[in-house]
């Protein structure tokens, strides 16, 4: 869609274009000569007839429109409760493996660099310290070219057997001997063997537990320090590495949940919001939650799916990392009626709705509402201003001393910016941009 010079006026405004779109300012251009007994004036001028919205009255206010009718709802279970909360599901784009980023309403390129601006901030690196830990224990760390020439790590890489011994012993002996779950750990043999006096029963793996846990102080102290969050961190920029987060844990004997927290999650926190993660379980068929973050803030609920499958794809809780590779944003039905209006882009009595499907170009565009004025952009939403002038040339005649005439020329320019302006009386002014 494309508009030069043109004037939309009425109760309420609301245009929508599914491609790109344009509102342009149109050129008009003038000349005008004065020709006097000495002098001779010349002006030249460009001003510009702008694109104009303009909502100046309003009917009496509409009732509330009518609720839409709603795709099928995934009923998920709280931790806290057994009431269900039923949610929908919005697909998000798979591109890049851009998905997380995309949750959240920000590209990849902006994540990163509000992540690595944290680099200074204490908490910000406990915060993805334990995804570092993880990422050491499966060796992902050996691929990050920050770290192939760092001394620091490589002096650390001799332990990596060391843990992956034990996890061994753990799976083939300890696991089944202690009674212990699939979703514990060969720290939980431990702390076992140690609460049951039976550590003459276990000589090897003490031995080698007790020689790793010297260390694990180490291997924290590492994942915490600036440097190392910085050269983790941009495993993520310029990539399509793919966010992740850690399944929470319920502690059967204390009765609460252990939460591991991600960069994932601190990114969610700088945009203000908590992250909730939510997944088909294949033994129950129910939608659970897998992770919550702590943080006191607008909570934001994701399903960890697989890319293409819509009402989410049903695995069991330890398989989540290996067979899902997707996250969608999960609405409630207040959250998803609201946003099912706003993408149905109708505007309400006195206000102003622009959105496009692409990119938005807009030139010295004026808009005027009453109620609130909302500009929305697939891509790119630009604005820039018009430049309107004016030059000035005046030419004199003169006679010298010795009869000839002679001329002298005086040349005035100038320049005047007019960018685009937003007015309403009531209510937010609103921009979104892809």
């Amino acid at each position: 869609m494309k508009a030069t010079g043109a004037l939309f006026r009425g109760t309420s405004i609301d245009l929508h274009a599914e491609g790109p779109r344009e509102f342009g300012a149109t050129p008009m251009h003038g000349r005008t000569e004065e020709v006097g007994i000495k002098d001779t004036t010349i002006r030249e001028w460009c001003t510009h007839l702008l694109p104009r919205l303009e909502v100046t009255q309003a009917t009496e206010t509409a009732a509330d429109p009518a609720p839409r009718i709603l795709g099928s709802a995934l009923p998920c279970l709280s931790r806290d409760s057994d009431s269900l909360t039923d949610y929908y599901e919005n697909p998000v784009s798979t591109e890049g493996n851009d998905c997380a980023f995309n949750c959240l309403g920000i590209s990849r390129n902006e994540a990163v660099v509000l992540l690595l601006e944290q680099k200074y901030n204490e908490e910000a690196r406990r915060l993805v310290a334990p995804e570092i830990r993880l990422a050491y224990i499966a060796g992902d760390l050996d691929r990050l070219p920050g770290f192939a020439n760092m001394p620091a790590y490589q002096s650390l890489k001799a332990y990596l057997g060391l843990f992956q011994s034990l996890t061994h012993l753990f799976k083939t002996q300890l696991r089944s001997a202690l009674g212990l779950t699939e979703n514990q750990s060969w720290r939980d043999a431990y702390t076992v063997i140690q609460r049951h006096n039976l550590q003459a029963q276990y000589p090897e793996f003490m031995e080698k537990a007790n020689h790793y846990l010297n260390f694990d102080a180490e291997l924290r102290a590492f994942s915490e320090l600036p440097e190392v969050y910085e050269r983790y961190l941009y495993r993520y920029l310029g990539t399509n590495e793919m966010m992740g987060y850690q399944p929470d844990q319920f502690d059967a004997r204390l009765g609460v949940w252990k939460r591991s927290s991600s960069a994932f999650d601190l990114l969610t926190r700088l945009l203000g919001q908590k992250l909730q993660i939510m997944f088909k379980n294949k033994q129950t068929g129910a939608f659970e939650l897998i992770h919550e973050d702590d943080f006191d803030g607008e909570p934001i609920t994701l399903l960890h799916t697989l890319a293409g499958v819509e009402g989410g794809h049903a695995v069991l809780k330890e398989e989540t990392e290996t067979k899902l590779n997707h996250f969608n944003v999960l609405l409630t039905e207040n959250e998803q009626q609201d946003f099912s209006r706003f993408y149905d882009h109708k505007a309400a009595e006195g206000q102003a709705y622009i959105s496009s499907g692409g990119n938005a170009f807009d030139q010295g565009l004026q808009t005027q509402a009453l109620k609130g004025v909302i500009k929305r952009s697939g891509g790119a939403l630009i604005e820039t201003t018009v430049q309107n002038w004016m030059r000035e040339q005046t030419i004199t005649r003169k006679k010298k001393w010795n009869g000839k005439n002679k001329t002298e020329e005086n040349t005035h320019f100038t320049l005047q910016n007019q960018g685009c302006t937003t007015i309403t009386k009531e209510n937010d002014v609103e921009y979104y941009a892809a």
